[in-house]
């Protein structure tokens, strides 16, 4: 090393060399994963009537975007051990019990007790909650 040239030594140099083919090792890896298609097997578990409602009708539009994904919806509300019975998502509705899970919220839906005219004539019209029991 001079004043107006700095090189490196052997040590430098090899360790350089090793670190500038790792790297171009790591590029590699991450391009083969990220130039394929979705395809493959996934699994999901959820509620009856999310999957009815929200899921289900847009299973076709989905597998003609990603034609080589197979799918395996079981369908409940149980606590499901993912590792275990190998479901890649679970997706419910309601506030996460105290768990070791990791949760995303995905989305919000507002709910509405409803009756029709017909029915309260009939029936009549409950005024709060507890009333609610005696109702189909």
């Amino acid at each position: 090393r001079t004043t107006r040239h700095v090189t490196t030594t052997l040590d430098g140099d090899a360790y350089y060399q090793r670190c500038i083919g790792i790297l171009a090792d790591i590029e590699d890896a991450e391009g083969g994963f990220g130039a394929h298609e979705v395809r493959g097997r996934l699994s999901i578990d959820i509620n009856g009537n999310l999957a009815r409602t929200v899921v289900i009708p847009e299973l076709p539009a989905l597998l003609a975007r990603y034609p080589g994904l197979s799918l395996h919806i079981g369908e409940g509300d149980r606590l499901v051990d993912l590792v275990r019975e190998g479901v890649d998502c679970v997706v419910r509705a309601g506030t996460l019990p105290d768990s070791d899970m990791i949760a995303r919220r995905i989305g919000t839906a507002r709910e509405a007790t409803l009756a029709s005219s017909d029915y309260v004539e009939r029936h009549g019209l409950p005024r709060d909650l507890d009333e609610l029991a005696g109702h189909v």
